[in-house]
């Protein structure tokens, strides 16, 4: 039997997870196969004795990572707070983690809350690919040109139709949104270089990062022209479109507002 929502006899918990994407089909519920949503329901499940729906404020593909994800949940009015934690990380895979885990209030949903998601997309540039880590990037053999590569994100900022960038399966209802960061952070490795993308924004369409992330490759590669980003956002379709695959994706953080972690070290998501 689920946990009646009814303030007298349950709470409102908020949860962060770390989790690591390469197994799991997905973090929504599955019918055919492993879930992060379903390994958390299952646990708990376990901990509270009672069927236990959990809300997030965003999704992730099949193979895709996160190290901010948040999640709410109903629990017992006199269950303790400090049991959650490592109760839940006893009984979740290793490739989960919890992190942090909050009171809040009852009437707290993490949809409405949420005012922005960051993400980072990580690409590593080398003669070979890596043996180590290589469920974390994405990996191309030839050299990318930072300067092409700036010059395309700064094409991302601000409120667009993003429909360029957008999967043909995508259901939400406006295709208008925000990115208000959108930067390239470049580290030399051994014969080649790491890159990251950093995106922030007010929310993101599905498969829009891997595609965005796609455009910018081809455009590093000097296969699409440096404002092929600026073309489509006006209106001009894309030559050539490419989607990043899932294992470079990492959901960082979602911020909130009000923020319950306020002051609690919520993670910074630079």
């Amino acid at each position: 039997m689920e946990l009646e929502a009814n303030p007298k006899q349950s709470k409102r918990i908020l949860c962060q997870v770390e989790y690591q994407g390469t197994a799991y089909l997905g973090w929504q519920f599955q019918d055919c196969g492993p879930s992060i949503q379903g390994d958390l329901e299952k646990a708990l499940g376990i901990l509270l004795r009672k069927k236990t729906v959990i809300t997030a404020p965003s999704r992730t593909d099949a193979g895709v990572h996160a190290r901010g994800q948040l999640f709410t949940f109903l629990a017992p009015f006199d269950f303790p707070l400090s049991r959650i934690l490592p109760s839940l990380n006893a009984l979740t895979p290793k490739a989960v983690t919890l992190l942090r885990a909050v009171e809040v209030p009852f009437d707290f949903h993490p949809r409405k809350a949420a005012k922005g998601k960051f993400y980072r997309y990580q690409v590593q540039q080398s003669p070979y690919p890596p043996a180590i880590h290589r469920e974390f990037f994405w990996w191309k053999r030839h050299e990318l040109q930072p300067d092409w590569l700036q010059q395309a994100l700064r094409d991302f900022l601000g409120e667009h139709d993003f429909t360029p960038f957008r999967s043909k399966d995508c259901q939400q209802p406006s295709t208008i949104k925000r990115i208000f960061r959108a930067e390239l952070q470049s580290t030399p490795i051994l014969e080649g270089q790491r890159y990251d993308f950093i995106f922030g924004g007010s929310g993101f369409l599905r498969h829009q990062i891997r595609l965005m992330v796609g455009a910018l490759v081809l455009i590093g590669e000097g296969k699409l022209p440096p404002d092929s980003v600026k073309k489509a956002l006006a209106g001009t379709p894309l030559p050539r479109v490419l989607k990043a695959p899932p294992q470079g994706l990492i959901l960082e953080a979602i911020q909130l507002d009000p923020d319950p972690f306020q002051g609690k070290g919520f993670l910074n998501p630079t």
